[in-house]
């Protein structure tokens, strides 16, 4: 009998591993779950709208539509965004509002997105979890840098390692280190985001806009006129 056991024995465990969670994905997706063509209530709309009143900008409680520029964050659950703010802020065309995540349990993130005179390259940071140790430990994944500092706290991919090492300087690293722990920051093509794993404030909007702005104006000038070529 030991051949069934050696045959069957790792698929048991793995059942038993993977049971769990797959029982939690089924609830989510057909049990009435944030997934099953629910939305979070609003939150903050009208301190929300209010704020956007005061700075010109336009103000919507509620849109629809999937957003194909980040598509692994913001495909969350029929493409709802609230709080949803566009216009031209300090000197910057940006939009703000808050959403479900598309991870596999999606979350409401707040999401602010600027757009970019010159083309970016792919590049993603995000907040390190407990589950990248080991990605990084194997080198499977992830790029280091001269901060020790810098690469325990934050996860970095890109297209390539020199664009990676064009954006994130001493400076820029600092700027994140000391203001932007807790955001995720995406470029693609002519728009920038920056996230955080819950819905903003205007004054969570105002902090991430800062953080993503002093990014994008610290890429040295001659990388982003070669770009746009």
């Amino acid at each position: 009998m030991d051949w069934v056991y050696d045959i069957f024995g790792p698929i048991l465990l793995l059942l038993l591993v993977l049971g769990p969670f797959l029982l939690f994905r089924y609830f989510m997706k057909v049990g009435g779950g944030p997934q099953a063509g629910g939305s979070l209530p609003p939150l903050n709309l009208p301190v929300v709208s209010e704020w956007a009143t005061e700075q010109g900008l336009a103000y919507r409680s509620m849109v629809s539509g999937n957003d194909r520029r980040f598509a692994r964050l913001l495909q969350g659950a029929n493409g709802l965004k609230w709080n949803w703010v566009c216009g031209l802020y300090h000197g910057r065309w940006m939009q703000a509002f808050c959403c479900r995540s598309a991870s596999p349990v999606p979350k409401s993130v707040g999401v602010v997105i600027l757009r970019c005179k010159y083309r970016l390259n792919r590049l993603l940071i995000r907040p390190q979890k407990s589950l990248d140790v080991f990605g990084k430990a194997a080198k499977l994944m992830d790029i280091d840098f001269e901060s020790w500092e810098f690469n325990q706290q934050f996860v970095v991919k890109a297209g390539g390692r020199k664009w990676a090492y064009y954006v994130l300087h001493q400076e820029a690293m600092e700027v994140l280190l000391k203001y932007g722990r807790d955001f995720g920051i995406e470029f693609n093509g002519h728009w920038a985001m920056i996230w955080q794993e819950s819905p903003m404030t205007p004054d969570d909007i105002y902090r991430a806009f800062a953080v993503l702005a002093n990014v994008l104006d610290m890429i040295p000038a001659y990388r982003m006129k070669k770009r746009s070529r």
